[in-house]
Parts: structure tokens; C-alpha cells; sequence
């Protein structure tokens, strides 16, 4: 009898340990629902948020550009005061290549000059300089004259550039033009694809997307400018430093 008892006792209290075993594993699966219901109602949360802060950006004209980084779109804006300062000092640097682009044109034709001149006389000079020097000095000046005129050609393309902007902007800027512009329904971006659309490819393609930055930002072409200004200056201070290389690999001693 007393075995039975004890064997009772056992029975009810894994009884009673599975029934809390349950009790426990239902909280557990209650508490991880509603963590999951919470973490759902904030992605919710978060999803509204993001899409009111997009369509804010929209109607702001502000895009994002990266990770903690917003881009501020000119599209439909008024010119501010920042642009006409910015486009004076850019384009007073810029109109530096013009200067730098005719003394390139002297300098090459003075490099293209020494170069004709090594070449019909080495016989003459390979008495006196070694033929593997000769060879680096003709390289050295072959390079100059490459970058000389790779400099000049943007140097050119920066001056036309800036005289055709300058031109469109003195002819839209009179009163005929400004109510021409403000009858025009066509949108800013139609009118880029339009211009674009005659020009064969890659150049369509390189003219729409300039027109589509131009839309967006207003000194989209003043920058091009300076960065190609920046490109001729450094081909120039190659161009330099090749022919003065070849001219001190030449003149020293054997």
C-alpha cells in the first residue's frame, strides 16, 4: 500500500512539472508573438516614415545622394545670389586656359622643332650620344608633343565652350527671349531629350544626361569647365616636364 502511494506521488508531480513545462513554453510563444506583432508595427511605422520623408523630398526637390548625404535639386528653382558668384570665379579661373592654350601652341611647335631636328641628324649624333639615349630623348619628346597637344585640343574645347554658353545666356536673358521661355509648355527634360535626339550615339546619350544635369543643377556646365580646365593644366605641366627631361637626358655627359 505504501508502494502504491509513493508511486502516485510520482505520477502528480510529472504531471505537474509537464503541465508547467507547457505553461512555460506558452509564455515563451506568447511573448516571441508579440515581440514579433511589436517589431512588425514598427517596420510599419518605420515604412510611413520613409514614405513621408520621400514624398517631403519630392515636393523639396531634394534627393538622396548616399548614405547621410541629400543632394538639393535646382529643377524649377530661381537662380540665388551663391550661383552668380560661383559662375564669376569659375569662369574668371577657366578664361586662364585660354592664355595657357597659346603658349602651348608655341611650345609645341618648338618641341616639334627640336624633334625634326634629332631626327634628320642622328647619324650626326650617334658619334657623340649613345643610340639608347637618343632613342629615351626622341620617346621622351614624342610623349611632350602627345600630351602638348591633347592640352591644347581641351584647352580649345574649354574657350568655344564657355563663349557658347556665355552667348545663349546674353540671348535668353532679353525680354523677347524671357517671354518666349515663359510660353514654352514642353517640360525641361523633354526639351533635353529633343535636342539629344539628332545626334548619333554615344554623343545622344552624353548630351541628354548633360542636359538632365543642367536641369538640376544650374552650374552643371560651369563645373565641367573647371574640371577640364583642371585636366589641361596638368597635360601642360606634363607636356613641360617631358620636354625638359629629354633635354637633360641629352645634354648630360656620356
Amino acid at each position: 500500500m505504501g508502494v502504491a502511494e509513493v508511486e502516485g506521488d510520482d505520477a502528480s508531480e510529472t504531471a505537474d512539472s509537464e503541465l508547467t513545462g507547457r505553461r512555460e513554453g506558452c509564455r515563451g510563444a506568447a511573448q516571441r508573438g508579440s515581440l514579433q506583432i511589436a517589431g512588425r508595427a514598427w517596420e510599419f511605422r518605420f515604412t510611413l516614415l520613409e514614405g513621408a520623408t520621400n514624398g517631403l523630398r519630392r515636393r523639396l526637390g531634394v534627393t538622396p545622394s548616399g548614405l547621410g548625404e541629400i543632394t538639393v535639386s535646382d529643377e524649377g528653382m530661381p537662380m540665388q545670389p551663391d550661383h552668380i558668384i560661383k559662375k564669376v570665379v569659375w569662369r574668371g579661373v577657366v578664361a586662364i586656359g585660354s592664355t595657357l592654350e597659346k603658349a602651348t601652341t608655341w611650345s609645341i611647335a618648338g618641341v616639334a622643332a627640336i624633334t625634326g631636328l634629332l631626327v634628320s641628324n642622328l647619324h650626326s649624333l650617334a658619334a657623340m650620344v649613345a643610340i639608347g639615349r637618343l632613342r629615351t630623348v626622341v620617346i621622351l619628346f614624342t610623349m611632350s608633343l602627345v600630351t602638348g597637344a591633347i592640352s591644347k585640343v581641351i584647352g580649345m574645347a574649354v574657350t568655344a565652350g564657355l563663349r557658347a554658353v556665355r552667348d545663349l545666356e546674353e540671348v535668353l536673358s532679353t525680354e523677347e527671349h524671357r517671354r518666349l521661355m515663359g510660353q514654352m509648355t514642353i517640360a525641361p527634360r523633354q526639351l533635353t531629350r529633343d535636342l539629344a535626339e539628332p545626334f548619333l550615339w554615344p554623343l545622344a546619350v552624353l548630351m541628354r544626361r548633360s542636359g538632365e544635369r543642367g536641369v538640376t543643377d544650374y552650374l552643371s556646365a560651369d563645373k565641367k569647365f573647371v574640371r577640364l580646365f583642371c585636366i589641361q593644366l596638368y597635360l601642360n605641366a606634363l607636356h613641360g616636364l617631358f620636354a625638359l627631361s629629354a633635354l637633360l637626358t641629352l645634354a648630360l655627359p656620356m
